[in-house]
């Protein structure tokens, strides 16, 4: 028997941001009985968390459990309504909700902490984010995110001269932006052109190099279709340590186009400092010539 879920998350694709929270909609799909209340978001965080909970309370059951994808605010919504209506919560951590806990103020760290201690069955994505949410004091189950095996296909190399890179981060810092504005070719994500998933397959297909100059990854979900078996794009990504914990499970390391280590987050010095280039580009022109 499957069972009737209520799911609440703080992430969810839109028209305006099609790419938003597409693992979550990707893992319901074909589920029969699920309803998705999604975060509202709203400037003042007790009128969000309220009318959140409210919503979860008035969805239309009967439901065999809650499951909630992001710790706050959907983690912490969906563990009250959890016990409210007398049901089991799965809670999934993705990555920064975890990492971010020890730098953020007591107020995020109070909430957070009750739904890492409390939830049913705690899960994340990676090892590297199940090591954050040991420090809070839970072990967690790590069930990676997966991708649209029917959409993201092997593909040939484009029959292009010059080799061409393709950056997905948006213009996050984090993601590595100031990196990959320098060289790559086609530049999108959050804040630059937000692509929906057939667009990234299709941006994929016409690329040589996928980048990664990330400085912090929980999983590295934008990894997976660029390492298809047969297909020739590989990943130019940071050296840190989500490379090895979080994505080792399944990225053939070695073949993997290595940058130099990016600066940690809490670095003051810009990642273009630190990231040589030129020997990046040139490592992906000799991939290329293969």
């Amino acid at each position: 028997m499957v069972p009737r879920l209520l799911v609440m998350t703080s992430i969810w694709p839109t028209p305006e941001h099609p790419s938003a929270g597409i693992f979550v909609a990707n893992r319901l799909r074909g589920l029969p009985d699920v309803t998705v209340v999604v975060d509202r978001r709203n400037p003042s965080w007790p009128v969000r968390l309220m009318r959140f909970i409210v919503d979860g309370l008035r969805a239309s059951g009967p439901f065999d459990g809650v499951e909630s994808h992001v710790l706050y605010t959907a983690g912490f919504a969906a563990l009250v309504v959890a016990r409210l209506r007398g049901l089991p919560l799965l809670a999934y951590a993705h990555g920064t909700d975890a990492r971010q806990y020890a730098h953020w103020g007591r107020g995020y760290q109070f909430f957070v902490r009750q739904v890492v201690r409390h939830a049913d069955l705690l899960a994340t994505n990676s090892e590297d984010s199940a090591q954050h949410l040991r420090r809070i004091g839970r072990e967690p189950q790590v069930i990676p995110p997966g991708y649209d095996d029917e959409l993201f296909r092997p593909s040939p190399r484009p029959a292009s001269g010059k080799p061409r890179v393709l950056y997905l981060g948006g213009a996050s810092e984090l993601k590595g932006y100031n990196v990959a504005s320098q060289f790559a070719d086609t530049l999108a994500g959050p804040g630059i052109l937000e692509l929906r998933p057939a667009d990234v397959a299709q941006a994929m297909a016409q690329h040589d190099v996928v980048l990664l100059p990330t400085r912090a990854e929980a999983f590295g979900l934008v990894a997976m279709p660029s390492r298809l078996p047969c297909n020739a794009i590989p990943c130019a990504a940071g050296s840190r340590g989500w490379q090895r914990r979080g994505i080792a499970c399944w990225l053939s390391v070695p073949k993997v186009l290595s940058a130099p280590e990016p600066p940690s987050p809490r670095s003051q010095q810009p990642a273009e400092a630190e990231f040589n280039v030129s020997t990046l580009r040139g490592s992906i022109d000799a991939y290329c010539r293969r």
